[in-house]
């Protein structure tokens, strides 16, 4: 299989292939979407929730060349990329943004704590620097948006980008995010002006980040996206919590079933213990609402309204009725 980049670096068009290897392109590249749904009011032909990433036999997106790398390499087929490089930021290097990093956070407290500035976060970083068009799928707790700002800030202050658009999914995570850059640019190294999008905001066309939601955003033309030189975007589609079983490994939530030993918080003792999983709830709210919350160590819950959390004072409250004020009882204070 032969690839060469389109002109516009967005699509790997097809330059030679067999027909058993396109055949192959075609099923490995078909994906079920999550959580799709078969509207007969709107769909008289009807879907089966599949999508080809493989468009007109002939053009794959160019984020997707690790796949279909990964899919050569499972069939043993030879695989010939051309100007591929035009992806890749070379000129990144991971030892000079880790000192980059380590330096802009110097003398910077969270919660009057000296930041830890975590390997993967510093690596995560850097790869999506480095390789622009890419996805980094991360576990709850992972530092998310301080790994999002050192990519911003280091595209600003190394002149990579101009004007960033970062888009996340609702107006809570937009005044967060927003609220997050600046306590993070804490010597104001960087000239941050930031434009949050949604109901009642003015424009600032000055602004250099342009944080907004995917319903705000929706709304504006096509010209008002080529003003951005870069991207992010912040699905927090579907997160899959991952709890800590007895063994301290990690299961996704939607994966546990009766029988399962997991580790729990004994409100008595306050001290870790491992359960038996003695039976699987299913969540009965009206409408099914999932709601997030951000702890003060920035590790993430997600979790249904209607599910009471412990605060800080012993009392339980459920999830929809949480009031900025109130204090939710982390374990990770008893390890």
């Amino acid at each position: 299989m032969e690839f060469n980049l389109t002109e516009d670096n967005r699509f790997l068009e097809i330059k030679e292939c067999s027909k058993l290897e396109l055949e192959q392109l075609r099923l490995s590249l078909t994906k079920r979407i999550e959580n799709w749904r078969f509207n007969p009011r709107v769909q008289s032909g009807g879907w089966d929730g599949y999508y080809c990433y493989l468009l007109r036999d002939k053009y794959i997106p160019a984020g997707l060349w690790k796949e279909v790398l990964d899919i050569a390499r499972k069939y043993n087929y030879p695989i010939i990329f051309n100007d591929l490089n035009k992806l890749f930021d070379n000129n990144v290097n991971q030892e000079d943004f880790n000192d980059w990093a380590n330096n802009f956070f110097n003398g910077f407290k969270l919660h009057g704590e000296p930041i830890d500035l975590r390997e993967y976060q510093l690596e995560t970083s850097f790869r999506i620097l480095k390789f622009r068009k890419c996805s980094a799928e991360l576990a709850t707790s992972a530092g998310k948006t301080l790994i999002s700002f050192m990519t911003v800030g280091y595209m600003l202050q190394k002149n990579l980008a101009k004007k960033i658009l970062f888009i996340v999914p609702n107006v809570n995570l937009v005044t967060q995010a927003n609220d997050d850059f600046n306590n993070y640019n804490y010597k104001n190294q960087i000239k941050l002006k930031i434009e949050m999008i949604f109901s009642g905001q003015k424009p600032k066309p000055e602004s250099n980040i342009v944080i907004g939601t995917y319903q705000s955003l929706v709304k504006k033309k096509a010209e008002y996206f080529e003003q951005f030189d870069s991207i992010i975007v912040d699905e927090c589609l579907h997160p899959d919590t991952l709890i800590t079983m007895a063994n301290n490994t990690y299961k996704k939530i939607s994966n546990i079933v009766t029988g399962d030993l997991v580790k729990t918080f004994n409100i008595k003792t306050k001290s870790i213990e491992v359960n038996e999983v003695d039976y699987v709830h299913k969540n009965l709210s009206i409408s099914e609402d999932m709601y997030e919350i951000e702890m003060d160590d920035s590790s993430i819950i997600k979790i249904t309204g209607n599910h009471k959390v412990q605060l800080t004072t012993g009392i339980w409250k459920r999830v929809d009725e949480l009031e900025l004020s109130d204090e939710i009882l982390n374990i990770n204070d008893f390890y």
